[in-house]
């Protein structure tokens, strides 16, 4: 189930807040975000609401083996890197998920 809500969380943030809370205040702030924003600030409001601190949120966005390496090990840091510098998608989908599984314990 985390590697789908991460998906979701990336590509389309509203879906992903709408199955997490539902149909609410919530998904419409984060409708307006992905309006107003242009997809970043609904992004970060959507790792928000699945828990992610806001520096870990933020810095998996923008450099997501910093944000690995915040909250993963040197290991999980290094595969982040690889990805990163092959394509910035894959970085912040394997940070985000990994980020993810921190805050969850799983």
């Amino acid at each position: 189930m985390a590697i789908s809500r991460v998906i979701l969380g990336v590509l389309l943030p509203p879906v992903g807040v709408c199955i997490d809370k539902g149909v609410g205040s919530h998904f419409i702030i984060n409708i307006l975000l992905f309006i107003f924003t242009v997809w970043i600030g609904a992004i970060i409001h959507a790792f928000h609401i699945y828990g992610v601190d806001i520096s870990t949120n933020l810095l998996c966005l923008f450099l997501p083996p910093v944000g690995v390496l915040m909250v993963g090990s040197f290991g999980e840091f290094c595969v982040c890197l690889l990805l990163t510098l092959l394509a910035w998608f894959p970085g912040v989908i394997y940070a985000y998920y990994i980020a993810l599984r921190r805050e969850t314990g799983k």
